[in-house]
């Protein structure tokens, strides 16, 4: 059955479910009450207001049916990979496996679509199973840029990973050169084409921070892992338009509450009045007013966190992201976008 994507997760397993709804049609609801337009021009600022209508679920979908592709055909889960990947609305997208990152034992993996002069590069998100090697050398990465800002270690912990088996990966962990490296290979071979990176977790990160070095490159991820530990790779440029982050509020502010200015130089757009995880129901709901932060703080004392990380876990999850797009469509409530959702300055109130 698919998953339910308000389950909770179990206490003792802080693992991200990631395996995609893609495969699950029955999970893609009502997809027939939703306008479809063709994608057009990529212009993020249009897609997010829907302008035309239907712009929003189009141009999504494609994004989302890739990612999913990407989580499923990748290791550990290995899927049959598609040469081609239908959308919505009808668009083939055809993949290109030259450019296709399966490295052994880990590191950047990656798939890359194109359809007329639009390329799409996707990078796959982070793997969590502490007993596979893959997965610990996305785990050993996260430790290396801090994700979790001065917790970071004590989350790893309760994960149960081992941080000493770091010293053996070591050399892989130039997460930020492979990724560059395979932006590179692209533009040289499709120089009149227009490149978007895209991705969740991990795979969003990366996105943003080729894209943060590049003017002809656009971003848009789901719940990307913060950057801000990157200083050098985004100042580059200064807040934009095309380095957009799609985010659950409780998924991103957490993020943004141990790292602020987690998604520095991006705007962050929210899926607001959707239904959250029931280990969320009972936390304060970021970005609510301007004293969420402090709210949270009070809530959550210490090492107290067990309640913040099972409501992020729960938040995180891709079936879920797969799930909000759907129904933002459907109900027309659109994500709200701002920079200050980037770098904690602004509240939905304000």
């Amino acid at each position: 059955d698919p998953l339910d994507p308000l389950d909770p997760l179990d206490p003792l397993d802080l693992q991200l479910l990631q395996i995609s709804n893609v495969l699950q049609p029955s999970a893609r609801t009502q997809a027939s009450r939703v306008s479809i337009a063709k994608p057009q021009s990529w212009n993020f600022t249009q897609i997010l207001r829907d302008k035309p209508t239907g712009s929003f679920l189009s141009h999504l979908d494609v994004l989302v049916r890739m990612i999913g592709a990407t989580y499923n055909t990748t290791r550990p889960i290995l899927a049959q990979t598609p040469l081609t990947l239908t959308a919505r609305d009808g668009s083939v997208w055809q993949r290109l496996p030259d450019f296709d990152r399966d490295p052994v034992p880990g590191g950047v993996f990656a798939r890359v679509f194109r359809h007329g002069d639009v390329v799409i590069l996707v990078f796959k998100g982070v793997c969590t199973d502490v007993k596979v090697e893959q997965c610990q050398i996305d785990l050993c990465y996260l430790k290396e840029i801090q994700n979790y800002g001065p917790v970071s270690d004590r989350v790893l912990q309760l994960m149960g990973f081992d941080a000493q088996l770091c010293n053996t990966y070591r050399s892989f962990l130039n997460f930020t050169e492979q990724a560059f490296a395979l932006v590179t290979a692209i533009q040289a071979s499709f120089p009149r084409c227009e490149l978007l990176v895209t991705g969740h977790s991990l795979g969003g990160m990366l996105a943003m921070t080729v894209a943060s070095r590049s003017s002809t490159v656009k971003a848009l991820s789901f719940a990307p892992t913060p950057w801000k530990h990157l200083p050098s790779q985004v100042d580059a440029r200064t807040s934009s338009p095309e380095m957009v982050a799609l985010c659950d509020p409780y998924d991103c502010g957490i993020n943004a509450f141990f790292v602020p200015g987690a998604r520095l130089a991006a705007t962050t757009c929210l899926f607001l009045e959707q239904e959250e995880p029931r280990p969320c129901q009972a936390l304060v709901e970021p970005y609510l007013n301007h004293t969420w932060r402090q709210q949270m703080e009070t809530e959550s004392p210490g090492d107290s966190l067990v309640p913040l990380l099972l409501c992020k876990g729960s938040a995180h999850r891709w079936p879920r992201y797969e799930s909000m797009v759907e129904v933002a469509a459907r109900t027309q409530k659109l994500p709200l976008c701002s920079r200050e959702f980037s770098i904690l300055q602004r509240s939905v109130s304000t």
